[in-house]
């Protein structure tokens, strides 16, 4: 599962929530997959939501490509749309425009595989890749 592994205030009232997504957390019986990421407080607004790619994802299996986005349950790419993560050996995918207010809520990460499956259920069928969701936001 993804962890938080870095939260700071970066300014004034202005916090930054980091959260690392490793292949091995992308395991569904499935070619989409939903993963929490890391619920804001009540009245946080978010300013920024960035996707940046650590480690690129590979399969030398049957995955042929892999596209992520961050949004919530009801709105998978409300703060950013897909993106492809795949075959990548570097990249910063920032949040086109403003972005809603997300009071209080749980922000997820929706992956999309092509080709097979992420896993078995249980184990990942990428070979590596991993990529930080970095998320400002402030508390009014």
């Amino acid at each position: 599962m993804a962890t938080i592994h870095l939260g700071r205030p970066v300014g004034d009232n202005i916090l930054e929530a980091r959260v690392r997504v490793p292949y091995t957390d992308w395991t569904a019986a499935a070619t989409t997959e939903t993963l929490p990421v890391v619920t804001l407080p009540t009245g946080a607004e978010i300013l920024l939501a960035v996707v940046d790619l650590q480690t690129t994802y590979a399969d030398a299996g049957s995955i042929s490509d892999m596209t992520v986005e961050v949004g919530t349950t009801g709105d998978p790419d409300a703060f950013i749309t897909a993106t492809d993560v795949f075959g990548a050996t570097a990249g910063r995918y920032r949040a086109p425009g403003a972005l809603p207010s997300a009071s209080g809520v749980a922000v997820k990460v929706k992956g999309t595989a092509t080709g097979a499956n992420f896993g078995d259920g249980a184990d990942p069928d990428l070979d590596s890749g991993s990529f930080d969701i970095i998320l400002l936001y402030r508390v009014v």
